[in-house]
């Protein structure tokens, strides 16, 4: 049998400690790309479906499927922590802006906060 607790928390890195506030807004930019990637999939869906629709344009068609992709892994690269998410993200938080109400206080938030928790990607 090994010593290694499969279920224990990770230790803590020396000099990361991180403020009430930076958890707390992780916390909320993690639920927020939960949601993305909820919205991500539906518009990818939908968008797939409207290709195969006469009454929609296909290119109105390719650009919800690309808005959902984009959003889809946009979100997983933050979730996943990695550098390349940050960026992704924040142009389909842009996006979303547009998406008004729901979209544009998620967008917002995101796009406000982001920078005081950059640090934690790699």
């Amino acid at each position: 049998m090994s010593d290694v607790n499969p279920y224990q928390s990770p230790a803590s890195m020396a000099g990361a400690e991180r403020s009430p506030d930076q958890v707390r807004i992780a916390r909320n930019i993690r639920a927020i790309c939960i949601l993305y990637v909820i919205f991500g999939f539906f518009a990818t869906l939908g968008g797939a479906v409207m290709l195969f629709d006469d009454q929609v344009s296909p290119l109105a068609a390719g650009l919800v499927l690309l808005a959902g992709l984009g959003g889809l892994i946009s979100a997983i690269g933050v979730l996943r922590r990695r550098k390349w998410g940050i960026p992704f993200c924040q142009l389909m938080s842009g996006l979303y802006l547009l998406s008004f109400p729901i979209g544009t206080i998620l967008g917002a938030y995101f796009l406000l906060n982001i920078r005081k928790v950059k640090d934690d990607f790699r």
